[in-house]
């Protein structure tokens, strides 16, 4: 894997990201329909300025929250890994290994949780376009499951690198 493509991921996402949001929210009415029932009716509304900082909050916080956690890794000593084989990673060459590939996971479920948000952004915004609001669940259901599936494949991917010793 080279080294940049998971730092290009993870900027591409965060443009696209920044991006749809000042093309979407403009055209927005004032109040805005954010939470929707089982049904897909509305029954939680924000003003325009409220669901831009709300969204902006939720897609920086959560990619922000990992990758921040993976970056401090780099502050502890070797000796804290706790992973299989740990006489293997705690050498200081394989501990920066380890971090590199904890830091390059950390870009890929941070792009991966920007293009999440803002899909889920864009179908909140397109509900909203509809009079009255409606929002069906399964696209957001469908979504969200498609977020949680590559969540768990990159996390497996993680721990098979991490197992790997030779």
């Amino acid at each position: 894997m080279r080294p940049k493509l998971p730092l290009l991921f993870l900027t591409v996402s965060v443009t696209a990201f920044i991006i749809s949001l000042f093309f979407l929210i403009p055209g927005m009415p004032e109040r805005i329909a954010t939470h929707f029932d089982s049904a897909g009716c509305p029954n939680g509304w924000m003003s325009r300025g409220q669901h831009l900082t709300g969204i902006m909050v939720l897609g920086i916080a959560l990619p922000g929250f990992v990758i921040g956690i993976c970056h401090c890794i780099l502050l502890y000593p070797p000796s804290t890994l706790t992973f299989s084989d740990a006489s293997y990673w705690r050498t200081q060459e394989q501990y920066l290994s380890a971090c590199r590939l904890l830091i390059n996971w950390s870009y890929y479920f941070g792009g991966i949780s920007f293009i999440w948000v803002g899909l889920l952004n864009y179908q909140l915004m397109d509900a909203n376009r509809l009079n009255p609001p409606r929002l069906p669940p399964s696209p957001v259901l469908i979504l969200s499951g498609a977020y949680l599936l590559l969540t768990a494949i990159t996390v497996a991917v993680l721990i098979f690198r991490l197992t790997k010793t030779k």
